[in-house]
């Protein structure tokens, strides 16, 4: 075993980064100089600046600030396992994209002479209509106040139903929200609503993004959202705009980390606030998931048996309400993560999360790495490859939104280590795109 140097990396450590680091510019390299408008909408792209946050920028940082203590483990001798996971995954998940070959778009999935814009308009504001009525379902009215996102709500709100064991279908509905925001964009540079209309309505969408808490929403709504914004006016996305708007994001990310408090905003009083520095040191705080991979990862085969297919198993039963199964199996294995980090009789690693290569390294070893990343990269080509190359600006824009969502959820999959909660997001948060397309088509009105 190498030693380890204080502050640097290791030559095995240095060597797995740096390969993976030129992987991921060569590709987005690539991404960027195509001209196909859609190319920065690539399932690709996304799965590369995800890496690059999650896995080499954030754990490089920690090593040189000597920040690898976490959860009162030291997980310096875990980083190697981690980075040779995710550069599997990496390379696998390329494979499976590959695999699916050339394809090109049907004509069903152009705009036909029936496309009726205003019908879409319709679509977008049920969808949107949906999501709202069900955050205030479980919000209460009091729960409007959370559109201030820059002062905590210290109201307490009662939900306006008992939903009982549908309460989480509920609030996941409030996904929808996220479906309708590359389509309010979509309208507002076709000059079918108003600035102010188009404004307000993202304004309170990402506003109750961020008073939640939950930074995967604003990742999923913006990437989609500036991906339309630049597709609706047939233009590549520009990348000095992508950059200058990354590093605030980052920045924004520092503040939510150091002032959120789920479902009531943030808290900036003058005891919290931070340099722009410290704020962007924080933003890069939930990459210690990196960290938690390798230590769970060192541990499966070892200290508990491999898994099996215990996450493919949970997720297809997931949908089905536990009112009508009241010992459906779910999320029994995240027992394993907790009992990693157990010391002295502490759970310390209660509500730690993990990547998703880590869940597949759980199922069956480095075998299932390959096998799980080369299905994801797979899936990602049948469903977005006929959109990214193609160079007809005229497909229809539920399609449009369908691909760019399930191209950000890329983020969900990546940092979200767990299955069962992957494949209900996915229904709530990319599929309904899907379903108002076909709706379009089955309506005439494509």
């Amino acid at each position: 075993m190498e030693e380890y140097i204080l502050n640097e990396l290791t030559s095995s450590e240095t060597a797995v980064v740096t390969l993976l680091c030129i992987i991921i510019f060569i590709i987005l390299q690539k991404q960027f100089s195509a001209k196909n408008i859609y190319s920065f909408g690539s399932p690709l792209t996304v799965l590369c600046l995800v890496t690059l946050y999650y896995c080499i920028i954030g754990p490089v940082l920690s090593i040189w600030n000597n920040d690898t203590l976490f959860r009162t483990v030291e997980h310096r001798p875990y980083y190697l396992i981690s980075w040779i996971g995710v550069f599997i995954f990496f390379i696998s998940c390329l494979i499976g994209y590959q695999i699916v070959g050339n394809v090109t778009l049907k004509k069903q999935h152009l705009v036909g002479a029936r496309f009726d814009i205003d019908y879409f308009k319709d679509q977008v504001y049920i969808c949107y209509g949906i999501g709202f009525a069900c955050y205030i379902l479980l919000a209460g009215t009091g729960g409007l106040s959370a559109i201030a996102f820059w002062k905590q709500s210290s109201e307490a709100s009662e939900s306006l139903v008992d939903a009982g064991g549908f309460s989480a279908y509920i609030m996941n509905g409030f996904n929808f929200m996220i479906v309708a925001c590359p389509g309010i964009v979509y309208l507002y540079q076709k000059k079918k609503i108003s600035p102010i209309i188009a404004g307000s309505l993202l304004f309170v969408a990402f506003s109750l993004f961020i008073s939640g808490g939950f930074r995967w929403r604003l990742v999923i709504a913006g990437l989609s959202c500036l991906s339309m914004w630049y597709i609706a006016i047939n233009r590549k996305v520009n990348v000095i705009v992508l950059g200058v708007g990354g590093f605030v994001f980052l920045v924004f990310m520092g503040v939510m980390e150091a002032s959120r408090s789920y479902g009531k905003g943030l808290d900036l009083s003058s005891g919290k606030q931070k340099t722009v520095t410290e704020y962007l040191s924080s933003g890069f705080n939930e990459t210690a998931v990196f960290k938690a991979s390798g230590l769970v990862m060192s541990r499966a085969g070892v200290e508990f048996e491999y898994i099996g297919m215990d996450p493919i198993i949970q997720a297809l039963v997931a949908p089905i309400p536990r009112l009508f199964w009241p010992n459906k199996p779910t999320g029994d294995y995240l027992i394993y993560l907790r009992e990693s980090y157990t010391r002295t009789n502490k759970n310390e690693g209660v509500g730690q999360a993990v990547l998703n290569y880590c869940e597949y390294y759980m199922m069956g070893g480095w075998i299932t790495v390959v096998l799980m990343g080369i299905f994801v990269g797979w899936f990602y080509g049948k469903i977005n490859k006929p959109l990214i190359q193609s160079n007809n600006s005229n497909v229809h824009p539920w399609y449009i939104s369908f691909c760019l969502l399930n191209a950000a959820y890329m983020y969900v999959v990546l940092s979200r280590g767990y299955t069962p909660q992957q494949f209900m997001f996915y229904f709530f948060t990319v599929y309904p795109a899907w379903y108002f397309y076909r709706r379009s088509i089955k309506q005439g009105k494509a």
